[in-house]
């Protein structure tokens, strides 16, 4: 009964884990049926063949070694397409549904750029003409874009304690009338800060285009055409008014996430059917408008995630983050909470995949994986 309270969420469940989408209520996104088999490559690469250097607090070796101590419960890469490689936990599987935390905001941009595409929604829209009963009207004249940036300026104060704001959007079961009277207390479009209340709004904004739930959106215009297999969507609660948690809520497959990747990596583009249009993709690669360089990344310089940012090598936009470890690379990457990574290396044409149970402090994932790519494509 403790956890039938917003508090007793808070108290006895506090942070997130890989098995909370079996706890909170949920609506399925369909498939076409059963997940279609990913083509295996011709030449594949067994784990043994392939080691990580040093970086952060991994002091090299294997790739299998780090996958069995950092709370890695799935390991794929596709090359071209296709199955070159992939590893599992113990107890988990290419069909094991698992959380992807904020691996969904990414799949919240797929799902915004194919209402900007058919005419449902424009970027630049502002809030107020979106979503009725705002509070805030600063909030009101904010736009879609802005919300995509991560530079609203509301409030956003990370924690675990009940007042923090990651616990009332996590733990909270009345966010649609929470998100509605969310404020901006810090300046507007000075820096980025992550902030959990934006894909809330942008959940709502998508149903209000749309007529439809975000997994009912989700299912027809993406999961189902991708074959990609069970997936469900968090909410915070079953009853009349629920909301999907878009800024956490997507729980899906290792495979179901590949082929996630790989339309990404073709441009939107899968079976010869553009899923999402080519130029919100083009917009996605386009950082001139994202944040792109370490002063963007400011407010985090003095949290462990900071560093990396700090590096002058990430970029952020529109619900992506981008990595460029040297001229000429540019890679996308979804990433979640607990190590979740869906990794887009277009030069390598690589996908790859990481589910987790933790994100080991001091290992930042994503030149890893650009390692790992690098690695396949030279094979």
């Amino acid at each position: 009964m403790l956890t039938k309270t917003y508090l007793g969420r808070c108290v006895r469940w506090r942070r997130p884990t890989d098995q909370d989408h079996l706890r909170f209520p949920f609506e399925r996104v369909r498939s076409t049926g059963p997940m279609a088999t990913l083509p295996n490559h011709p030449r594949p690469a067994a784990a043994e063949q392939l080691t990580v250097p040093a970086a952060g607090a991994w002091q090299g070796g294997s790739l299998q070694s780090l996958l069995a101590g950092t709370g890695t419960t799935s390991f794929l890469v596709l090359r071209d397409g296709q199955l070159a490689h992939e590893w599992y936990a113990p107890n988990f599987g290419a069909d094991t549904v698992t959380r992807t935390l904020s691996v969904t905001k990414s799949v919240a941009s797929l799902l915004v750029g194919q209402a900007v595409g058919d005419g449902r929604l424009s970027v630049d829209a502002s809030l107020g003409d979106l979503l009725p009963g705002l509070v805030d009207p600063r909030v009101a004249a904010m736009t879609v874009e802005q919300l995509m940036r991560m530079s609203s300026g509301i409030r956003y104060r990370e924690g675990v304690t009940p007042w923090s704001d990651d616990a009332l959007v996590y733990h909270g079961s009345g966010l649609r009338q929470a998100a509605r009277r969310v404020r901006v207390v810090d300046p507007v479009d000075k820096h980025f800060h992550y902030n959990d209340w934006h894909p809330l709004l942008i959940a709502m904004v998508l149903e209000n285009a749309s007529d439809a739930s975000v997994a009912q959106l989700l299912s027809k215009d993406l999961w189902a055409p991708l074959d990609a297999g069970p997936a469900t969507m968090t909410l915070d609660h079953s009853h009349t008014g629920k909301l999907a948690h878009l800024e956490s809520g997507f729980n899906a497959t290792p495979h179901g996430l590949a082929r996630l990747g790989q339309l990404v990596l073709q441009r939107g583009v899968w079976n010869g059917q553009e899923l999402v249009p080519a130029a919100w993709l083009g917009r996605l690669d386009d950082l001139s408008s994202g944040w792109n360089s370490a002063r963007d990344f400011a407010y985090y310089e003095s949290l462990p995630w900071g560093r990396p940012l700090s590096s002058g090598k990430f970029g952020y936009k529109d619900f992506w983050w981008h990595y460029m470890p040297r001229h000429g690379v540019h890679d996308l990457f979804a990433m979640g909470a607990l190590g979740a990574h869906v990794y887009v290396s277009r030069d390598t044409g690589c996908v790859l995949v990481r589910t987790a149970s933790r994100f080991p402090r001091g290992v930042w994932w994503a030149g890893i994986l650009r390692n790992v790519a690098e690695q396949m494509a030279n094979q």
